[in-house]
């Protein structure tokens, strides 16, 4: 019998219950030999021997995990009978994930920080072969100092009889952070384990779990479709979340690609907020200089036209201005429109909002998924494009779609369609669309190669989308742009 004061291991002492739930309860301790409290997590295995030792073996191994986002496991050990297995770790001082949430949706820099810890934590127990299996807000700690960790590391992939699936395959718990491929009754994986911190990312950025329903079934046929609403939220957040969503557990980026992708997120945010408070003190100053003659942002930042531009069809050239390296361009618009449409093809454009401009250059423009069924929207003509900046990059069908910077390449800009409902795409959240390109093609290749790591003037990006007229409507999500295919 676990109870107050008993004394486990021979140098903890039991405080006080913290929390419980299901076979395990959380202590607070008293370590005797070194004079400080510690957290001791027991499970009771119910007299199950074989269970109760692969379970230690395992959580034994989890003690070669160092990441500073993870929760150490400092021992464990089980009882003579074989009935608990003992769990300690150090104290974390904080609020859990679950508590902060109920106060709301977070702001973008708070959830690119935590999803990055978290991801460093994952990026770490996945190289050496172990998956979390239970990543949700419950098992991610807000220290004081505001930096994530995660909890309970590995340890729902051993005690079979308190993860979410039986043997049978019967669903127990709300499985609201569950990938689809294991309610199918695969083993969870480190993409697996993605998606649950997509789930999570979804319900800190938005201020609500992807999916909600009212029924079981219903959850799970919504989970299982990845039927859930656009994400409300920072249009840098919302392709990434998307693509750690994805049904298919191979076109999910791994957590090592998430700090990557996270980190140029953070920059982003950040430059964005420094030129907003430049742009406030200003104000303050009364300085009467114009927005152009500013720094421009690293992000490209679109506003919704009062009129649809360049309705005559007028062509207007793109290109690369300044030699650079990494992951930014600089364009200018280019005043002689004088080059054929076969330089670029149909079907890509890159717009700036107005003069020189900076773009963050994104390596892959990964999937491509339906929305026709979700706004109705659908066309015979083709492939008109839509242009969103600010957005993380998302997967196309698993086929490695590519932008391909090449020198000398030329963009145009042209005539939109009339008949798309402008409506139905602004109320599924993608406020700064701006028309660019129509075409009447009817297939388009899909783009093959890699992103160049050095740009030098007159590069541009270029390439082409696959569709087929009559198709439903599709979306392709980067930093750079947004397609909608028709």
């Amino acid at each position: 019998m676990v109870r107050a004061g008993a004394l486990v291991c021979g140098r903890y002492r039991l405080e006080r219950q913290m929390g419980s739930g299901g076979q395990a309860s959380v202590w607070l301790c008293h370590d005797l030999f070194v004079g400080r409290e510690v957290a001791v997590k027991v499970v009771d295995f119910e007299g199950d021997p074989d269970r109760a030792r692969r379970a230690e073996r395992e959580i034994r191994a989890l003690q070669r995990l160092t990441d500073p986002h993870t929760v150490r496991v400092l021992d464990t050990a089980r009882d003579d009978g074989d009935h608990y297995v003992y769990i300690v770790m150090p104290v974390v001082t904080g609020e859990s994930l679950a508590d902060r949430l109920r106060r709301g949706r977070m702001g973008a820099a708070d959830v690119v920080s935590i999803i990055r810890g978290v991801s460093s934590s994952l990026g770490e127990a996945h190289a050496q072969g172990i998956c979390h299996r239970d990543v949700k807000p419950g098992n991610i700690m807000i220290h004081t100092s505001g930096a994530a960790v995660l909890l309970d590391f590995g340890i729902a992939s051993s005690l079979d009889q308190t993860s979410s699936l039986t043997a049978a395959g019967i669903v127990v718990g709300t499985p609201t952070y569950m990938a689809p491929e294991v309610i199918y009754g695969e083993k969870a994986t480190p993409a697996s384990d993605v998606y649950f911190l997509g789930a999570v990312m979804y319900e800190c950025a938005c201020g609500r779990p992807p999916f909600k329903a009212d029924t079981m079934h219903a959850l799970l046929m919504a989970i299982t479709h990845g039927n859930y609403p656009p994400p409300s939220c920072a249009t840098e957040l919302r392709g990434l979340i998307v693509q750690m969503l994805d049904l298919d557990p191979g076109q999910r980026p791994t957590a090592q690609d998430l700090l990557v992708r996270l980190a140029a997120i953070r920059t982003s945010i950040t430059s964005q907020a420094t030129e907003h408070a430049g742009t406030r003190t200003a104000r303050i100053a009364g300085s009467t200089r114009a927005r152009a003659e500013q720094p421009t942002s690293a992000t490209w930042r679109l506003t919704t036209p009062a009129t649809r531009p360049h309705t005559d069809g007028a062509p207007h050239d793109l290109t690369v201005t300044a030699p650079i390296k990494g992951r930014s361009v600089p364009l200018s618009e280019v005043a002689d429109p004088t080059f054929s449409q076969g330089l670029l093809g149909p079907g890509m454009a890159i717009v700036p909002d107005s003069g020189p401009v900076v773009s963050p250059v994104d390596g892959e423009v990964l999937v491509a998924f339906p929305t026709g069924h979700a706004y109705g929207l659908r066309s015979a003509s083709g492939v008109e494009l839509l242009i969103h900046v600010g957005m993380d990059t998302v997967k196309l069908d698993g086929k490695g779609f590519t932008p391909h910077v090449k020198a000398g390449d030329k963009v145009r800009r042209g005539t939109p369609l009339v008949d798309v409902d402008w409506a139905a795409i602004k109320a599924a959240g993608y406020e700064t669309v701006t028309p660019v390109v129509v075409s009447n093609a009817a297939v388009f290749d899909v783009i093959r190669g890699t992103s160049s790591t050095e740009v030098v003037p007159g590069s541009l990006f270029s390439g082409r989308l696959g569709a087929f007229p009559g198709s439903n409507i599709m979306m392709v999500r980067s930093h750079e742009v947004q397609w909608v295919l028709k």
